[in-house]
C-alpha cells in the first residue's frame, strides 16, 4: 500500500465512523496535525502512529492495512459493539453452532 493509498484508507475509515480528525486524534492518543499529516500523504507513518491509528479506529493494525477490509463482515467488530449481555449470548450461540458444525462434518 502506497502512502496515498494508506492516506485515502485511513480518510475513508475516519470518515464510516463519523469521526472528526480531532476525535480520531484522541481515540488514537496522536495530534491531531498528525492525523491531518497522514490524510494528505505528507507524512511517512511509523509503525507506532499505524498502530495508534488501528486502535483508534477499533481495528487491528491488519485490518488498518488490508486493502479490502469491509469492517460488516468482522464478526469481531460487530461483538465489541454490542451491550455485554448480547455479547456473552452471542458467544454462547457461536459456540453452539460451533459444536454442531464440528459434529457433522
Amino acid at each position: 500500500m502506497t502512502k496515498v493509498e494508506f492516506a485515502a484508507r485511513v480518510r475513508e475509515l475516519r470518515a464510516r465512523r463519523k469521526l472528526t480528525q480531532e476525535a480520531l486524534a484522541e481515540a488514537s492518543g496522536l495530534a491531531a496535525d498528525t492525523i491531518r499529516r497522514v490524510e494528505y500523504a505528507s507524512f511517512n507513518a511509523s509503525l507506532d502512529t499505524i498502530n495508534k491509528l488501528a486502535k483508534g479506529l477499533d481495528l487491528t493494525t491488519t485490518q488498518l492495512m488490508v486493502d479490502s477490509y469491509d469492517e460488516a463482515d468482522d464478526l469481531a467488530v460487530i461483538l465489541r459493539r454490542l451491550p455485554e449481555t448480547e455479547k456473552r449470548l452471542a458467544c454462547a450461540m457461536m459456540g453452539t453452532l460451533f459444536v454442531h458444525a464440528a459434529a457433522n462434518r
